[in-house]
């Protein structure tokens, strides 16, 4: 398996996680509206939460600039610490406020490390430029170096000529 694939397959078990963490809080979330006295607006509760995540999402595709993608995941880690609040807050039982921390919890720490998966093009490239770097800087030290070395002959001869 090539290794964009298998950082594509780690992008898509954490696409995966998202809607693992819509499906089980799409309930919780209208049932925490209901409880906070909305009435049919307590529908709208899971698209104002969840899609704000999801907009963090896009955010963070590869089309986007270092700085759009940094904010999409701070907006999906802040979508996702208020829909854990409305789930807890909606948890009838202590085992289903452990299941929605966990379903969350699980869902923020996939995000944030697929933040962190590249393919091994990206090294290869790093240790590329590099390397690049270091032989300039060789080079420069180099010629630095048979600059000092230059001008001490010139001065060892110029003391010479001067006897």
């Amino acid at each position: 398996m090539p290794t964009v694939s298998k950082v594509s397959l780690i992008n898509g078990i954490v696409k995966a996680y998202f809607v693992f963490a819509l499906v089980f809080s799409f309930a919780h979330l209208v049932e925490a509206g209901h409880k906070a006295g909305l009435q049919g607006e307590a529908w709208a509760v899971p698209f104002m939460v969840d899609g704000l995540a999801l907009v963090g999402i896009v955010m963070r595709t590869a089309s986007f600039a270092r700085s759009t993608r940094t904010l999409g995941l701070r907006i999906q880690i802040v979508m996702a610490a208020i829909s854990l609040a409305l789930n807890e807050y909606s948890a009838h039982n202590v085992g289903s406020a452990v299941f929605a921390a966990g379903t969350v919890t699980l869902y923020i720490g996939a995000e944030v490390v697929s933040g962190h998966v590249h393919p091994v093009a990206v090294d290869h490239a790093q240790d590329k430029a590099d390397r690049a770097a270091a032989i300039v800087a060789k080079g420069k030290a180099t010629r630095e170096r048979k600059a000092r070395t230059a001008k001490a002959e010139a001065k060892v001869l110029e003391g010479m000529l001067a006897r």
